[in-house]
């Protein structure tokens, strides 16, 4: 099972640059997806079933980061409805 950072020059087991297989203790193979929000602050998700389920959620994210919609914040919800 390759690690989640490891990669090689062709590709190897990792089909995206954002996109890493690892595999469950059943064997079966999941996919994770890391990503930046507007704010550079990196997240991961996990659990995608295939490839093509983790590049549809990378999109669909990416369009909201660009759109400035997906931004990490430490303020709490109280201190974001007090803005309000």
């Amino acid at each position: 099972m390759p690690s989640a950072g490891a990669h090689s020059a062709e590709g190897g087991d990792r089909w995206r640059r954002d996109i890493y297989p690892y595999e469950l203790s059943d064997g079966s193979t999941r996919y994770s997806v890391v990503f930046r929000t507007s704010n550079g602050v990196q997240r991961r998700r996990r659990g995608f079933r295939g490839v093509r389920e983790a590049e549809r959620f990378l999109n669909k994210t990416m369009a909201g980061v660009d759109a400035g919609q997906v931004v990490a914040t430490k303020d709490t919800f109280a201190s974001y409805i007090d803005r309000r």
